[in-house]
């Protein structure tokens, strides 16, 4: 009898094809309705308030798939290996861009309608400036994350997304200058993780 590990793992290669189309069509949907929500926003819509009320919502599923896009990288330093760990390693990549888009739809209903409206602000808030560093970085890391850039980039597209390890930091700052609360908990847990798997990795190299 398959584990539920094993049974994961089966899917997740059998209907690779079939997942990717659907995580496309994702893709497009969202991203319609990220400029419908925008719109809303800027002309003070029917929807604009529940559009603005899903932004936190946005946030907070944009650090689930941005923790889950970390977790192979962690395990693979730590030398962990099973059926799920090698599924989130086979859609590592599309796992980040799913959590790009929400954090692109957080970032313009924060953000993004008043910078149009308003321009850019004199001075901007410590939580801002963390959570928009994070945005850009999270913007180059998702424009670049396909075989051509792999590619073309050759060490500079390794160099480029270690950012990823940066951004957790800066994700981390931007929540707690908010607020303590758990999702603060969680990714100081996945940042002491990093560096806990890089100081294992290489004393591993070393012997």
């Amino acid at each position: 009898m398959k584990t539920l590990s094993e049974i994961i793992f089966i899917f997740g290669i059998r209907e690779r094809r079939k997942i990717l189309f659907s995580i496309q069509g994702f893709y497009i949907i969202f991203s319609f309705l990220i400029l419908f929500a925008f719109f809303q926003v800027y002309h003070e819509g029917v929807f604009s308030s529940s559009f603005l009320s899903f932004s936190t919502i946005a946030g907070k599923i944009a650090i689930v798939f941005y923790l889950a896009s970390l977790v192979p990288g962690i395990a693979r330093r730590l030398r962990m290996h099973n059926k799920i760990i090698a599924v989130f390693m086979m859609y590592r990549r599309h796992i980040g861009v799913v959590s790009f888009f929400f954090m692109l739809y957080h970032y313009m209903m924060e953000r993004g309608v008043n910078l149009i409206r308003f321009g850019f602000p004199r001075a901007i808030p410590l939580t801002e400036f963390f959570g928009s560093m994070a945005f850009f970085f999270a913007f180059l890391l998702t424009v670049t994350s396909n075989d051509i850039s792999t590619k073309t980039m050759g060490i500079w597209w390794k160099r480029l997304h270690a950012l990823t390890y940066a951004m957790v930091w800066l994700i981390l700052f931007h929540v707690v200058l908010h607020r303590i609360s758990v999702w603060g908990v969680l990714l100081f847990l996945f940042g002491a993780l990093e560096g806990i798997s890089f100081i294992y990795h290489k004393s591993k190299r070393k012997m």
